[in-house]
């Protein structure tokens, strides 16, 4: 495997870990902490989803692959990044080191998920189908770990000191609970059905004393005792919604494969402003005032009114979330492309590709961009 030779790795002055403090329930509602920028610990960067890297540019100028690892199961989560490891579920959970990708440790589950592990304060989160683990990120031992019964689970989400994770039933139709776990020993602190919904999966968020999950309506439930604050319903079925400067962002799939984008209150649910793009919009990033939407083209919108700023023709072959960092909107696309757009007008900075389809959303760091594709291999562009 090729070592990521022509640009260091060294980490100056930030830790490895994001922040976190014991939230019980009753005490002061949780509030997402923003990880360090040479970290990309969870699904979409942060415990908010916002898919952004404020503190990184990420790599730029003659980009090419510097390594591959393979896995035994085309199912290849989006990585995650922290103390300089990548770490993905797949056939097996998994922490590669970050400059060459050679294999830190393996951890072997039953019935795995493909869905994206979290990483904090030097532990790792991941979900097989049906158990949530906590594992050692230095050496993958296990910490604790726990099942709900036959339910299925989906990436957890983690914030200061609590993980939250939602399983569902098994069979049609789909019922799904919204779980809230202590980081240390696991212990549940609350749980909070939500009702029938479509398909998974279901990647809770959570800003601001909040947890939004998003699917037939979207919810909004209090992060201390999951009582429900507001839903929305203006039709369609949600993806992953993001929390940014107190408003909600989502996207949706609706009849006839048709989408929208949709920026609500994060108070009271008042939708703000809606922008149709034609086709399912479910996948998304937030940043300094701008919505970056996947969808039949790649759309740049106005945080503030939902007005079109740009638009970058993808041949509708972009599935997976954005990534973006202070310059660049990272791509990865079912052509198994990897490519980088200027944040500025929307112009092609560069673009590399892989062997195979890629499903993950992008894990962007100072020197590196990681995905997992569908040839069974994680990918390390720098």
């Amino acid at each position: 495997m090729a070592s990521l030779t022509r640009r260091s790795f060294l980490r100056a002055g930030l830790a490895g870990t994001t922040a976190s403090a014991t939230a019980l329930a009753g005490c002061a509602a949780p509030t997402a902490s923003e990880p360090p920028g040479d970290d990309w610990p969870q699904y979409r960067f942060d415990a908010g989803h916002t898919g952004y890297n404020s503190d990184t540019a990420g790599p730029a100028g003659d980009v090419d692959e510097q390594w591959t690892f393979p896995t035994a199961d085309r199912l290849v989560s989006p990585p995650t990044v922290a103390e300089d490891s990548v770490f993905v579920n797949s056939d097996s959970f998994a922490a590669l080191d970050a400059r060459e990708g050679a294999s830190k440790w393996t951890k072997s589950v039953f019935y795995r998920s493909g869905s994206a592990p979290a990483v904090a304060d030097g532990t790792v989160f991941a979900a097989s189908r049906f158990a949530l683990w906590a594992l050692d990120a230095a050496d993958g031992t296990e910490r604790w770990s726990v099942t709900f019964g036959e339910r299925s689970l989906d990436a957890p989400t983690v914030a200061d000191g609590t993980v939250y994770v939602v399983s569902t039933s098994t069979r049609l139709p789909v019922d799904a609970t919204v779980h809230a776990l202590s980081a240390d020993d696991g212990t549940e602190r609350w749980r909070a059905p939500v009702g029938e919904m479509n398909l998974p999966p279901f990647v809770p968020t959570v800003g601001d004393g909040t947890v939004y999950l998003g699917k037939e309506k979207l919810y909004a439930l209090d992060a201390t005792d999951g009582t429900e604050r507001w839903t929305a319903d203006p039709g369609g079925s949600f993806g992953t919604p993001a929390v940014a400067d107190g408003d909600v962002y989502v996207g949706s799939r609706q009849a006839g494969n048709r989408g929208a984008v949709f920026r609500f209150d994060a108070d009271d649910g008042t939708e703000r402003w809606r922008f149709d793009t034609g086709r399912s919009a479910e996948s998304l990033a937030v940043a300094d005032g701008e919505v970056y939407v996947a969808s039949d083209a790649v759309y740049a919108l106005s945080a503030d009114d939902g007005t079109e700023r740009w638009r970058f023709d993808s041949n509708r072959y972009v599935l997976a979330s954005p990534a973006v960092t202070t310059d660049r909107v990272y791509l990865a696309g079912l052509l198994g492309t990897v490519q980088a757009l200027d944040r500025a007008d929307g112009a092609e900075a560069w673009r590399v590709r892989t062997q195979g389809v890629v499903f993950s959303a992008p894990a962007v760091v100072p020197d590196a961009v990681y995905v997992g594709g569908s040839d069974q291999k994680v990918y390390a562009f720098s």
